[in-house]
């Protein structure tokens, strides 16, 4: 398994509220987003794992295109996807833009 996922699932965990399923759903959000994005992007067809991200830049830009993605509505990346109810509540770009914070965080525990 992949080494940021593992950092980013505990983290998010950690942060999580009892009683929420907050955490639960980000994670799966990220997981799914992959596969859509390799599935249904040509843009970002080569990201097929979201936690392969280390880069903030590259983060910060996917979610802008999901932003953009979830906009559209079934026009778009997220039409026929088995779970409509992530992009139609924007649970991929929130559980993205919480992705890019943890990463902002490790890089600074990096340095």
């Amino acid at each position: 398994m992949n080494l940021l996922r593992n950092q980013y699932v505990a983290n998010v965990l950690n942060r999580n509220v009892d009683g929420s399923n907050k955490a639960g759903s980000y994670i799966r959000a990220l997981d799914y987003l992959g596969d859509i994005l390799r599935e249904k992007s040509q843009k970002y067809s080569s990201v097929t794992d979201v936690f392969s991200i280390d880069d903030i830049e590259t983060s910060k830009a996917l979610y802008t295109y999901v932003c953009e993605q979830q906009a559209l509505g079934k026009k778009g990346i997220f039409a026929n996807v088995s779970k409509p109810s992530y992009w139609e509540h924007r649970f991929y770009s929130s559980a993205l833009k919480d992705y890019t914070r943890f990463l902002l965080e490790t890089q600074k525990e990096r340095k």
